[in-house]
C-alpha cells in the first residue's frame, strides 16, 4: 500500500499542470482496501487520455479495487465509457473490483442507455463500498 501512497501522490502533483490545459482533474484517496479516483469536470475525448494514464498509474501501483466517484463529473463521452471499460477489464484481471459512485443524472443516463449500468456496481456513496 505504500506504493500506491507514492503513486497517488505523483498522481496528485503531476497532474496539477495538465488539469488546467484540458480543464479535468482527479482527486486520489484510499478507503481501506479501495483507491477512490474522484475526477472533476467533463470527461471526453479530450480529457480521456489523462484519466486513462492515472487510473494505469495506479493500477500498476499495486491497487486493484478501485472506485470512480463521478459526483464532480459534468459529461461523459464515449471515450470516457472506454477508459471505464479498459479500467474494469483490467481489475477484473487482478481478481479486484471497481465501482462508480453517485453519477449526476446526466451522466448516469449515459451508463444506462450504454448498457454499462449493467455492468457495474453504481453506488451512491463510498459508505456503500465494502
Amino acid at each position: 500500500m505504500k506504493t500506491v501512497a507514492k503513486l497517488i501522490i505523483g498522481v496528485i502533483l503531476g497532474r496539477k499542470e495538465h488539469s488546467k490545459e484540458k480543464k479535468m482533474k482527479n482527486i486520489v484517496s484510499v478507503l481501506g482496501k479501495w483507491t477512490l479516483v474522484a475526477p472533476e469536470g467533463r470527461i471526453d475525448g479530450h480529457t480521456s487520455p489523462e484519466l486513462d494514464l492515472a487510473l494505469r498509474e495506479i493500477i500498476d501501483g499495486g491497487a486493484k479495487n478501485v472506485a470512480l466517484d463521478l459526483t464532480g463529473v459534468e459529461y461523459m463521452s464515449s471515450a470516457g465509457l472506454r477508459v471505464l471499460l479498459a479500467t474494469y477489464k483490467t481489475v477484473k484481471a487482478l481478481e479486484g473490483d471497481m465501482a462508480l459512485i453517485s453519477p449526476r443524472d446526466n451522466v448516469a443516463e449515459v451508463l444506462e442507455i450504454s448498457g454499462f449500468s449493467g455492468i457495474f456496481r453504481i453506488i451512491d456513496n463510498s459508505q456503500g463500498l465494502d
